[in-house]
């Protein structure tokens, strides 16, 4: 998450607030979790100070990762009685579905002060899925340029689980990765662009250019060749 987004969080929140105290701190666990649909999700939020009640203590908000924007959490259960030296509450999400992916904010409650959390990223994958998808794109060169652009786009799965790279001729490339949304709705999904720049000699020199995505001990591959064919 940008700084810029995450000052603009902890801005609402302070203005929510009529009162401010550094004495009243929270924190959550787990900072990141990988689970598979259908799986059970225990997202814990610990206070400094004990509570009597989660249902008062506690709420639970999704930040939508693309748009920047934070909504009531899906309907989940809730401990109405705090853990562990009754400072821990327990939010408890079951049979998630990869539209449960996101980062979750605990957000405490404590007189009319409210402090957010330090996040909880919840990554849901769908084994169903066999395999990632790989295509690439490139910009055939113009004359007088000297590089060619390429993209090998990678959906199906989330980014942070796939390593992207490519291989021309004898060569192996990094390159460059970010991660991009397929549409601008609620329910777009994430997927990887692999950026890679070569000169437009090496260009016309290569017979073939590979990208290769490296997914759950797996090696995937999509050729480009010369003439704009794949394979």
């Amino acid at each position: 998450m940008s700084t810029s987004t995450h000052c603009w969080i902890l801005s609402c929140f302070c203005m929510f607030a009529s009162h401010t105290t550094y004495s009243f701190l929270l924190s959550q666990s787990p900072d990141l979790t990988h689970v598979s649909v259908g799986d059970t999700v225990q997202l814990r939020c610990t206070f400094e100070n004990r509570v009597s009640y989660c249902y008062s203590a506690a709420t639970w908000q999704k930040l939508n990762l693309r748009t920047g924007k934070l909504t009531p959490a899906r309907s989940g259960s809730q401990t109405d009685l705090p853990q562990h030296d009754v400072k821990t509450c327990v939010f408890t999400l079951t049979n998630v579905s990869q539209n449960d992916s996101g980062l979750y904010y605990c957000i405490g409650q404590y007189n009319s002060m409210a402090i957010i959390g330090n996040g909880s990223r919840v990554i849901v994958t769908d084994h169903s899925v066999v395999e990632p998808e790989l295509s690439i794109l490139y910009s055939p060169p113009e004359t007088g340029s000297s590089s060619v652009p390429l993209q090998c786009l990678v959906t199906g799965v989330v980014p942070s689980q796939v390593q992207v790279f490519w291989r021309i001729g004898e060569k192996v490339h990094v390159g460059w990765t970010e991660s991009a949304w397929t549409n601008s709705t609620d329910s777009a999904t994430e997927f990887t662009r692999a950026h890679l720049s070569i000169s437009a000699d090496e260009w016309t020199e290569t017979d073939e250019i590979q990208c290769f995505a490296e997914y759950n001990g797996k090696n995937m591959s999509k050729t480009l060749k010369r003439y704009g064919e794949y394979k």
